[in-house]
């Protein structure tokens, strides 16, 4: 009776163990969608986005930022998108490159008061929703402004509202 008892408790513990370690924690491209720089790919987390000002002293486009995190680098990612003031007004197919503007790009662990500039590539709106915008990056090309160091970046990020 004890031997068939333990027998079942370890049975119980194995199964326990195996699918606990089934988890979509370990998802390549992250809750928010997948993202590359320089073809390093990131997990896209904490991506929200934000509305506009427009008044007399103060012009900001909507804001999209958001965290990647990679296997050795975690940034901070912002754009702007100039001249845009409601996300509500935005729609989906919209090319939205040439008022895209990369407002921060940072790591985690630095503060970086740094100004960029857009070179090539494209930004799109591809989907809108009550609780989101999803932008695609088709080889979006930045860099620090007197650098000759310049980021390409691809993929798909979904911002929360």
């Amino acid at each position: 009776m004890t031997q068939k008892f333990f027998t079942l408790i370890v049975v119980v513990l194995l199964s326990t163990l195996t699918f606990s370690s089934c988890s979509s924690d370990d998802d390549e491209g992250g809750s928010n969608g997948s993202f590359t720089i320089d073809g390093e790919s990131y997990r896209v987390e904490l991506a929200s986005c934000t509305d506009g000002t427009q008044e007399e002293y103060a012009d900001a486009g909507c804001f999209f930022e958001a965290m990647l995190r990679g296997s050795e680098d975690t940034y901070y990612f912002t754009v702007e998108l100039v001249g845009k003031y409601n996300l509500n007004n935005l729609k989906s197919g919209e090319d939205v490159s040439d008022i895209a503007s990369v407002y921060s790009f940072h790591r985690i662990s630095n503060v970086d008061f740094s100004r960029f500039e857009e070179t090539d590539g494209k930004v799109i709106i591809k989907s809108t929703s009550n609780n989101s915008i999803t932008l695609e990056f088709k080889n979006f090309t930045f860099n620090r402004r007197g650098s000759n160091v310049s980021y390409v970046t691809n993929g798909l990020i979904e911002y929360e509202k």
